[in-house]
């Protein structure tokens, strides 16, 4: 997986719930994901990962210990 974009955006749930909030919104060679801002956690979530740091690398990261879950009607990218 690759990183080709990252933008902050306030984002609100899909199927339930009443949060929003501004989140990282990524985007890879795989799909689009959420992630928490770096230094803010999110109910069960932790504070999110700096993914910019990937941008435009041709490196996977792949190697970094990711997990995808589907949560509230949006796939999330978190550190695991």
């Amino acid at each position: 997986m690759k990183i080709l974009s990252v933008i902050e955006k306030n984002i609100q749930p899909k199927d339930y719930g009443s949060w929003n909030s501004n989140m990282q919104v990524i985007e890879t060679d795989e799909g689009i994901y959420i992630d928490n801002l770096v230094g803010k956690s999110f109910g069960q979530f932790p504070c999110g990962y700096n993914w910019s740091q990937h941008i435009e690398g041709s490196e996977s990261i792949d190697h970094l210990n990711i997990k995808i879950r589907t949560s509230r009607g949006y796939k999330w990218l978190n550190m695991g």
